[in-house]
């Protein structure tokens, strides 16, 4: 039987990347605590997305596609690593 988890590692790699996100940390005066780390590719797509709505007046159909095609790829590897979904997720940003 093939762990559920060790056929994740990928996903959670190329998630980490989109999905940047915090750190928890422990330092030696044991005081425990959430740290934010750098951002990630959808919150980068998003603030180029505002640039050009702010510019442009509408919200570019290409840069729309992409940030949504990433929180897909997010959130079908959440399911899959939290058991609601036994259907291994794509490597693909569309359906």
């Amino acid at each position: 039987m093939v762990k559920w988890w060790l056929l994740a590692i990928p996903h959670y790699m190329i998630v980490a990347i989109f999905a940047g996100g915090w750190n928890f940390r422990e330092d030696w005066t044991f005081y425990q605590r959430w740290e934010y780390q750098e951002p990630g590719l959808i919150i980068v797509m998003v603030i180029i997305a505002a640039v050009f709505l702010l510019f442009t007046g509408k919200y570019h159909q290409n840069i729309f596609r992409i940030v949504m095609g990433l929180n897909r790829w997010v959130y079908r590897v959440a399911a899959y690593a939290s058991l609601m979904t036994d259907k291994y997720p794509p490597f693909r940003l569309w359906d």
